[in-house]
């Protein structure tokens, strides 16, 4: 391998390993629908912030390396998934660990990672519960 090929490869790598990942289960009892625009979809703190009915679609794990992955990069992650599902919303299930792995990472036991878990719901909107009726 050359020195060119060998140093693309090496800032492909990291352009990979900056990027927060989500993983995603669906949940069965949720229908398919058409994807949705990822700045389309809401992030919620709390289940109390989705004012009115919404559907649970599926669980999201999302997670990036603190170094190089903003807090607002795993969002976008949760965004861009909860879209790909046909959710337009996602609320937050467990709040961003970092303290505990620089913590992990000081002494030797981990990397430091941003975790958040979420659920990707879909809200009907005024207008698609209207035409319900």
């Amino acid at each position: 391998m050359t020195r060119r090929s060998t140093a693309c490869a090496l800032v492909l790598a990291l352009v990979v390993a900056a990027c927060a990942k989500t993983e995603a289960v669906r949940l069965d009892s949720a229908p398919l629908r058409a994807p949705v625009a990822a700045e389309k979809v809401t992030i919620y703190k709390t289940p109390e912030d989705v004012h009115g009915h919404y559907e649970e679609v599926a669980m999201l794990s999302a997670s990036g390396d603190v170094a190089i992955t903003s807090q607002d990069e795993v969002y976008a992650s949760l965004r861009r998934k909860a879209g790909e599902l046909g959710a337009n919303g996602v609320i937050l299930q467990v709040p961003d660990d970092v303290e505990r792995s620089k913590f992990a990472r000081t002494f030797g036991l981990g990397s430091i990672n941003r975790n958040s878990k979420a659920i990707a719901i879909f809200v009907p909107s005024a207008d698609s519960i209207a035409g319900k009726r």
